[in-house]
C-alpha cells in the first residue's frame, strides 16, 4: 500500500539510513511510473520533497552527540541544505575531545574520557581476542599530556630514559591496560624467549628487549 511504501522509507530515515532510504525511494518513484500507480506516485513525489528535512531531524533528533552518525550524514547526504550546520557540529564535537590543555587532573581527565567515548561511540575498555584464547584489555586514554623519562639515577636506569619530558597526544588513543604477558606475548608471536618461565608463569609481564618487542 501507499502508506506501507512510506513508511518503509521512514523506518530507514529514523534508522539514519540515510543511503538506503533514498534508494528506495528512487526504486518506489520508478516502480509508481511503470506501473502507473498514480496515488504512489503522488506520495513519493511529496516524499521526495520532504526528504532532506526528514533526514535531518532524524539526526538532530537521535545522534547528534555522535560523531559517527553526523560524518554518516555528510557523506550520505552531501546536498542536504543543513550539511553547513553538521559540518560544525561535528567540528565542535571533535575539537571537544581533543588536546586542549594541561595539565589535567584525574577527575577531569575522567570525564573527558566519558566525552570521547560518547563522541565517538567506543567502549572505554575493549577486550581484543588473541589467537589460542588468550585476551588482551586495552582502555581508551583522552588526549592530554604526559611525562616520559626521567631526569632520576639509581637501579635500573638506562640513559635513554633521559631528559624527562612532555609529550602530548592531540587524540584519544587505546592503551593496554597492564603490561604484556608472557601469554599475550606468545600468542601474538608464536614464541617465548629463552629461560621464560613454564606455564604456572604466564600471566606475569614478559621482559624482552626493545628490538624483541
Amino acid at each position: 500500500s501507499v502508506a506501507d511504501a512510506e513508511a518503509e522509507v521512514s523506518t530507514l530515515i529514523n534508522k539514519l539510513r540515510f543511503r538506503d532510504a533514498r534508494e528506495r525511494l528512487q526504486r518506489l518513484k520508478e516502480l509508481a511510473g511503470q506501473l502507473g500507480l498514480t496515488k504512489l506516485s503522488e506520495q513519493m513525489a511529496k516524499v521526495s520533497q520532504e526528504f532532506d528535512e526528514a533526514c535531518w531531524q532524524a539526526l538532530f533528533r537521535q545522534n547528534r552527540r555522535s560523531a559517527r552518525a553526523l560524518q554518516r550524514f555528510l557523506v550520505e547526504c552531501p546536498g542536504n541544505p543543513h550539511a553547513p550546520e553538521v559540518r560544525q557540529l561535528l567540528e565542535k564535537l571533535l575539537n571537544s575531545i581533543r588536546f586542549t590543555r594541561w595539565p589535567l587532573d584525574l577527575a577531569e581527565a575522567r570525564r573527558n574520557q566519558r566525552l570521547t567515548a560518547e563522541v565517538l561511540e567506543l567502549p572505554i575498555r575493549h577486550t581484543m581476542a588473541l589467537p589460542g584464547g588468550a585476551s588482551m584489555e586495552f582502555m581508551l586514554v583522552p588526549a592530554g599530556k604526559f611525562v616520559m623519562g626521567t631526569a632520576q639515577q639509581g637501579a635500573g636506569f638506562n640513559a635513554d630514559q633521559k631528559p624527562e619530558h612532555s609529550v602530548r597526544f592531540m587524540n584519544p588513543l587505546y592503551v593496554a591496560a597492564t603490561e604484556v604477558t608472557r601469554e599475550q606475548f606468545e600468542a601474538v608471536t608464536g614464541m617465548m624467549p629463552v629461560g621464560e618461565p613454564g606455564p604456572e608463569g604466564r600471566n606475569i609481564p614478559i621482559a624482552v628487549s626493545w628490538e624483541a618487542a
